[in-house]
């Protein structure tokens, strides 16, 4: 995966990383595909903050993005074995789509494609806690 040796470059102007005390604790991509679409990457959020609004405050910010940039459909990949994060994704109106995706590396990763149209429910929530509360989200340049 060549874009890990230089996240903010590969990703230009669309990754974010959501710090806390100099830590960083979240982090989320997004880059247009073919056909208006946008793949939502790089989705990650420590486990010690798991459940407590950042994964949706990250997401809100990558989809706001794509959707200001025409996006017409958002799709990402996750493992087969992030249950969690399937429940997640669906509850932001994601839904599974295609065939599972064998990725041959050395822990003989698969994974499922998620879905969503732009303007699907629920998108961003209503009430969402600002960025800086109490974790900071800033966009990362090359």
């Amino acid at each position: 995966m060549p874009e890990l040796h230089a996240l903010a470059s590969y990703y230009a102007d669309a990754l974010w990383v959501a710090e806390e005390q100099g830590t960083i604790i979240g982090m989320i991509a997004t880059r247009p595909s073919a056909d208006g679409d946008w793949e939502i990457c790089r989705v990650y959020v420590h486990p010690d903050h798991h459940g407590g609004g950042l994964g949706h405050r990250l997401l809100d910010v990558a989809e706001s993005h794509a959707a200001a940039a025409g996006a017409r459909r958002l799709f990402l990949w996750s493992d087969t074995r992030f249950t969690r994060a399937h429940r997640f994704y669906e509850k932001r109106g994601y839904g599974r789509i295609g065939e599972v995706r064998e990725l041959h590396d050395l822990s003989h990763s698969k994974e499922f494609c998620f879905a969503k149209a732009r303007g699907s429910a629920p998108g961003p929530r209503k009430g969402a806690r600002p960025f800086g509360s109490p974790s900071r989200v800033s966009q990362k340049r090359g």
